[in-house]
């Protein structure tokens, strides 16, 4: 395959930012050096109100592939899924790959996993990343598959997501090559400001007929405070944030229907209650850095089960979880909480 001619498929490189001056740059010039030089660079400024946007047209202007970067500017503060919306329903490419502002690409990234994307036709092609502490330049695995895999048809991703509990596939949407066609045919769009990226997982996978994982690891995502993802090293929670995360876990439930009738519904369901049950545990543990108050009744939604009991009495895998969930759940929120944070002790406690 070519690497530089216009005859070659255009990729959307799609880049949602929000105040991230200090970073914005390194991350930039890492997609400006891609070995596969036909790209769009698409960058949405939510209303950023540090210098960002002033960096991406200075690199505009100033680099000899400038031209490829095209910068909107939202006329509100909506959020990195709008944000993402946007780049889904204005990429030129064929094809798009989501960056995180704050993070580096390999300089092979592209042409690496669009060379997959073409000879197999794939929806997606997802590669292994790494992680970079911004204090200390450590770095770690962050997901990691640990051979190259093609798979083929009808819920073959779905049926490698869902062997285990793991997640063998991230719960993120960057340092994914996704087909444009696939995701507008499939309607395909980013729900709620927490936890979108694993709202998305859990919307996409199924719907995925062809994939390729590769081991090479091509993403660096980069651990600071305050970066999009978590809650690293904050000393105050936003009681607003955990209220968004308890409703996109509430799209999480509901969309749970999206795959009854497969035979993975159980596994599904129970990966969908098992990241509820994370996110509820760690609100528990860090109430008290929480800026606001947050009652037991609002975070009773996390125990909601994600079948009815019908469907869970039938499950081949998890059952009793699943049914511990379902009691718990029918409690009141002062029971059922408390009942929630024993047996969350008792398993930690285990475990450490």
């Amino acid at each position: 395959m070519s690497r530089n001619t216009e005859s070659t498929p255009l990729v959307t490189i799609g880049i949602p930012m929000y105040n991230v001056e200090k970073h914005i740059e390194k991350s930039l010039l890492s997609v400006l050096s891609q070995t596969y030089q036909n790209v769009e660079i698409l960058v949405v400024d939510d209303c950023s109100t540090d210098s960002s946007a002033n960096v991406v047209r200075r690199l505009q202007n100033s680099h000899p592939l400038g031209k490829r970067i095209n910068i909107i500017t939202q006329t509100t503060n909506q959020g990195v899924s709008e944000a993402r919306n946007y780049i889904i329903k204005n990429a030129k490419g064929k094809y798009i790959f989501f960056i995180d502002s704050d993070d580096l690409i390999e300089p092979i990234t592209i042409e690496k996993m669009l060379k997959e994307a073409e000879t197999h036709k794939t929806d997606v092609v997802i590669a292994s990343s790494k992680t970079r502490n911004y204090h200390d330049g450590k770095e770690s695995r962050f997901t990691i598959f640990n051979k190259y895999t093609l798979l083929k048809g009808k819920d073959s991703l779905a049926e490698f997501f869902c062997q285990s509990l793991d997640y063998h596939i991230p719960g993120t949407c960057w340092n994914i090559l996704y087909s444009v066609d696939f995701l507008r045919r499939n309607d395909l769009l980013f729900l709620g400001t927490r936890n979108e990226d694993a709202v998305f997982l859990f919307d996409y996978y199924f719907h995925v007929e062809s994939a390729v994982l590769l081991p090479d690891i091509t993403y660096t995502y980069l651990l600071r405070p305050g970066s999009i993802m978590g809650y690293q090293e904050r000393n105050t929670i936003p009681t607003k944030e955990i209220r968004a995360s308890i409703e996109s876990m509430g799209y999480l439930t509901e969309r749970c229907k999206n795959v009854k009738g497969k035979p993975y519904y159980d596994m599904h369901c129970t990966k969908v209650l098992s990241y509820k049950k994370d996110i509820l545990y760690a609100i528990i543990k860090h109430r008290d850095l929480l800026d606001g108050i947050i009652s037991n009744q609002e975070i009773r939604p996390l125990l909601s089960p994600a079948a009815s009991f019908k469907e869970i009495i039938r499950f081949k895998n998890y059952r009793p979880q699943n049914i511990l969930f379902y009691i718990l759940w029918k409690f009141p929120s002062s029971i059922s909480i408390g009942i929630f944070s024993f047996i969350m002790k008792i398993v930690k406690s285990r475990r450490g």
